[in-house]
């Protein structure tokens, strides 16, 4: 499992550790699986706070769509907030259902 943990660290392909290790393509998804989840988990019950007295703070708000020459079925336009703090690098994006004051502000307070 260690060496499983290794290799997936340091982003080695999956063929690469079925090789290595001599273990089943099974095997090697499933705890490849795992560990996202885990830092998915983490990830999710840590709140992130960006900003601070003296720190610059961006924020920007942006359109997912994409309808190549006007063809293909229509597809909802999926609005996301970013923040990003460039002194840290560190980042926050969140997909907003509505981009009004009402849905931003409160995730903008959260967050900052």
């Amino acid at each position: 499992m260690l060496s499983l943990l290794f290799l997936w660290s340091h982003r080695v392909c999956h063929t690469t550790m079925m090789e290595m290790l001599d273990l089943p393509s099974v095997t090697v998804v499933q705890w490849n699986q795992y560990f996202r989840d885990i830092c998915a988990w983490k990830l999710l019950a840590t709140p992130m706070r960006l900003g601070g007295l003296g720190k610059v703070v961006q924020i920007d708000e942006s359109v997912i769509h994409h309808r190549k020459y006007s063809r293909g079925r229509h597809v909802r336009p999926t609005w996301l907030l970013g923040i990003y703090e460039p002194d840290t690098k560190l980042g926050f994006v969140k997909m907003v259902h509505k981009r009004n004051a009402g849905s931003l502000i409160p995730i903008i307070r959260r967050v900052v």
